[in-house]
């Protein structure tokens, strides 16, 4: 993890030769990284323990497939809110740029590559407040 960005993890708790609740902690410490235990643990302490060890959910075996992916694209879409916004200011021009636009709100234009893309009031205004208020909408 050091040498490889790792956005999410699903572990075990029973490791053959580690404990999987200190492996947890041991990675929240050290990471901000999603943690989904899959166990065959049920018991409530054991749910309670995982998640207070740093664990962002907790499912047991077995498990349904569909509803463990919805967990992690869930856990995913939360971890990419909490990262820093891509879109930033650049003073000089009063210009939002993100993905390859530029939103000047001082000349109200929008360029893609350098090319003007056309909008209504209302579509300017919408994405003023898209890109003034980032990941809030």
């Amino acid at each position: 993890m050091d040498q490889q960005v790792v956005d999410l993890i699903l572990l075990d708790i029973n490791l053959p030769d580690e404990n999987g609740l200190m492996l947890t902690r041991a990675l929240r410490e050290r990471f901000t990284v999603g943690i989904i235990l899959v166990t065959g643990r049920c018991d409530q302490i054991d749910r309670i323990v995982g998640l207070e060890m740093g664990a962002d959910d907790y499912v047991t075996k077995p498990l349904e497939l569909r509803e463990l992916v919805v967990r992690v694209k869930n856990l995913l879409w939360r971890i990419d809110l909490a990262k820093p916004s891509q879109t930033q200011v650049v003073s000089q021009d009063n210009c939002y740029q993100f993905a390859g636009y530029c939103l000047n709100v001082s000349m109200h234009t929008l360029e893609f590559k350098h090319q003007a893309i056309k909008l209504t009031r209302a579509e300017y205004e919408m994405l003023v407040a898209f890109v003034t208020n980032p990941r809030r909408f």
